[in-house]
């Protein structure tokens, strides 16, 4: 456990240096953190905790702690680049196999942290594609 709580030190340190690059080139407040410096940081929470990884990369600790749920609710399901982040080509789904009989649920989550959850249940016509165009979109 020590030597695992070593490299997520050193991460951490690696960590902030990128952050503070990123705050110095692109701003600050009201500009969304890129994708790859969310998942170190989560990464990172795993091991450090929430409060202190927040605390010591100057994130806000609620929206670490909801990409940390998220993280761990979607674990293995999103699809991964050569890179080993997720990509940001779309998919093609047959979605007739995803609606069993009952209810189906769709989560959403913008760069910005905002969360869209559409419950389905029976037949219903649902066009995922256009939602997820229109969440991912929509103006800020």
């Amino acid at each position: 456990m020590a030597e695992l709580r070593a490299g997520t030190r050193s991460r951490l340190g690696r960590t902030r240096q990128r952050l503070e690059r990123w705050r110095e080139r692109y701003g600050g407040r009201g500009q969304p953190i890129p994708e790859d410096l969310w998942d170190a940081a989560v990464d990172i929470a795993r091991v450090e905790g929430v409060d202190s990884t927040a605390r010591a990369l100057r994130l806000d600790r609620g929206r670490l702690a909801r990409r940390m749920e998220l993280a761990s609710a979607w674990s293995g399901s999103a699809p991964e680049a050569g890179d080993g982040h997720a990509s940001d080509e779309l998919v093609e789904v047959d979605a007739r196999g995803l609606c069993a009989p009952g209810q189906t649920v769709l989560r959403f989550e913008g760069r910005d942290g905002e969360r869209l959850v559409v419950e389905v249940s029976g037949a219903s016509a649902l066009d995922v594609a256009d939602l997820a165009r229109a969440f991912w979109s929509r103006p800020r």
